[in-house]
């Protein structure tokens, strides 16, 4: 199914996350999983599933594993597959995190979703940060 403009301004924000908080790390790489981002590599694979955006650093030890969720991904068994999925990654390896972009309405339930997903997977250390996308 083809890219919703709302689901490609997320997957734009994290990049844009990204690349504002690390702007001076030479050994930064983006890929996302988008035909129009230009590259030839898409993200790697996370048990079945491919982020919207997955970063990695050679100067140090971070993975950045990225998603975003419209309003109507939100809710869904997929999602919490996929999700989960990442947290468990993200807790298996030292230095990853997720980070989520919803549109501003849904930060709360989002946080609060990533929150039981850590606890019910034991995963709570794992660091998730979920970024709102302001209406434009």
């Amino acid at each position: 199914m083809p890219e919703s403009a709302s689901h490609k301004r997320l997957v734009d924000e994290i990049t844009e996350w990204i690349r504002t908080e690390y702007d001076d790390d030479k050994g930064l790489f983006i890929w996302t999983d988008s035909p129009q981002d230009g590259t030839s590599k898409a993200p790697i694979r996370i048990e079945g599933f491919v982020p919207d955006v997955y970063a990695k650093f050679l100067s140090q030890p971070r993975q950045i594993i990225g998603e975003a969720k419209t309003p109507r991904d939100l809710d869904t068994k997929h999602t919490e597959k996929q999700l989960t999925a990442f947290i468990r990654y993200c807790s298996k390896n030292k230095g990853a995190f997720l980070v989520l972009a919803v549109p501003w309405d849904y930060v709360r339930y989002a946080r609060s979703l990533i929150k039981y997903w850590k606890r019910l997977h034991q995963a709570e250390d794992v660091e998730a940060i979920v970024l709102e996308m302001l209406p434009s």
